[in-house]
């Protein structure tokens, strides 16, 4: 039998992934139509869910979760640099509170900041009025770090409820998800190989990757991204950012919030 030995920061998240199942199953059977209201226009009533961009264009989106981090942010910004690669950052607010300066270098060299909340929190356990302030709190201090507000929105652990989409919809964003075949889960610190193949089992136009920078060692993602990007040029890819990729998509996930519901062991 092989043990894996998870740091505190993946226990936090797989002790907060079980405990949601429950939660996300009492959420209901909702449905959301691809025709439902695109985030981008606050009041809307329900924000439009996104796992994958619907293009004919061999592009790929790259997106790190958990950050921004002194010790692997830079490091992640340095390899993108050298591959020309663009990647969307879904910043958690206790976090671009403590390094704004972090979250101005994104910016500055090309990428884009999505909001991961304030506290790396199961927001489907919240009444609305705490979801709005969790989300609000870490939209104003995006918002004072590079002067303007993030479009999209991944919930923590890409829990989603009638409540989620609700408040998130009156804030104008998008629910940002990933493609779940191409989830390489990095959080559990698996072999910088292990991580590029989880990710690129099966290559497609449109697919939305996923990956951490922070919230525990990421030392072994950072080694695993020029794996991943190299693989990605080879094949005649381009790695864009989130709102590069949804450019030319209309609407959202037509399985909708019912769908969300297989996301309840995953661990973002």
């Amino acid at each position: 039998m092989r043990l894996v030995v998870l740091d505190r920061a993946a226990l936090r998240f797989a002790a907060a992934a079980l405990g949601a199942v429950l939660a996300t199953s009492l959420a209901g059977p909702g449905r959301q139509n691809a025709g439902d209201p695109v985030a981008g226009t606050p009041g809307s009533q329900r924000a439009s869910v996104f796992r994958a961009a619907a293009t004919n264009k061999a592009a790929v989106a790259l997106t790190f979760d958990d950050g921004p981090d002194p010790l692997y942010t830079p490091r992640i910004l340095d390899v993108l640099d050298r591959y020309q690669a663009r990647a969307t950052f879904f910043v958690l607010g206790t976090q671009a509170e403590a390094h704004p300066e972090l979250l101005r270098a994104i910016v500055q060299r090309g990428h884009e900041v999505g909001t991961h909340g304030y506290h790396h929190t199961n927001l489907t356990r919240l009444k609305p009025e705490v979801v709005a302030a969790d989300l609000k709190r870490a939209d104003d201090l995006i918002a004072a770090a590079v002067g303007s507000r993030p479009r999209d929105l991944r919930p923590p652990y890409g829990f989603v409820s009638p409540t989620v989409l609700a408040e998130a919809g009156k804030l104008g964003y998008r629910i940002i998800l990933w493609t779940d075949e191409h989830d390489p889960r990095d959080w559990t610190r698996p072999a910088a190989a292990e991580i590029a193949r989880r990710s690129l089992q099966r290559t497609e136009k449109g697919m939305i990757l996923l990956l951490h920078d922070s919230g525990g060692n990421r030392e072994q993602t950072v080694k695993a991204l020029p794996l991943i990007l190299e693989r990605l040029r080879d094949q005649g890819y381009q790695v864009v950012t989130v709102d590069e990729l949804l450019a030319d998509t209309a609407g959202g996930d037509d399985q909708g919030e019912h769908a969300l519901h297989k996301n309840s062991v995953s661990q973002q």
